[in-house]
């Protein structure tokens, strides 16, 4: 006790007090991230942390493999560079050869300390994530009634929320049915083969 008052004398009670302000701060941001982090953990969601060192920043984006009392292990998903990257799950992983990028044999693992790291909140990863990851694109064939025009398709293409783009590529009438091929875009975390099976499904429900 002693020497807590000879240290806080010689600091001065108002900085003194700011001191233990800014400490206590720092113990609560800690603690938050612990629980964000456990929760991240236990659910084997992807994180997008921005970690410091020094004047240095830059964004570590994965799942968390482990988790101690002042340090967290992430095991990287992001590869490749800004606009082009992917994601390295199964849909990403899938259309990282159609962006040329080489998939790692084994992903990155980082160590980093829970006292430099800010976890971003779901609208910052996404925001990170649109403009890190690159798009990749499908020609897909469409059968529909003549009165839907090819413009009418592609609109509709455009109501699903992983297409970014859907522009007319060809259209034909042929044997009463339109056929529409429309160029659809998405981002390289997003499955091809999904969104076009979402899209023929949303079609069908629409124009019958």
């Amino acid at each position: 006790m002693g020497h807590l008052a000879e240290v806080r004398g010689a600091f001065g009670g108002t900085f003194f007090t700011l001191l233990q302000e800014a400490s206590k701060f720092s113990v609560a941001s800690v603690q938050r991230t612990r629980v964000f982090l456990a929760e991240s953990l236990r659910q084997g969601r992807i994180v997008a942390l921005e970690h410091r060192s020094g004047e240095k920043r830059r964004v570590v984006v994965g799942v968390v493999e482990s988790l101690e009392t002042a340090f967290v292990t992430v095991r990287e998903l992001m590869a490749g560079p800004e606009g082009r990257a992917v994601l390295l799950t199964p849909e990403g992983g899938s259309n990282a050869r159609a962006l040329g990028i080489g998939i790692p044999p084994r992903r990155a693992a980082t160590r980093l300390g829970l006292s430099h790291i800010t976890p971003l909140s779901e609208s910052e990863a996404e925001e990170l994530l649109t403009r890190w990851l690159g798009r990749v694109g499908r020609d897909v064939r469409l059968l529909v009634p003549p009165v839907v025009s090819a413009e009418g398709a592609a609109a509709l293409a455009g109501t699903l929320p992983a297409v970014e783009e859907a522009s007319v590529v060809s259209a034909e009438v042929r044997h009463g049915e339109r056929e529409v091929i429309l160029r659809i875009t998405v981002r390289s975390d997003r499955s091809l083969d999904v969104v076009q099976s979402e899209l023929e499904g949303l079609i069908r429900r629409v124009v019958g």
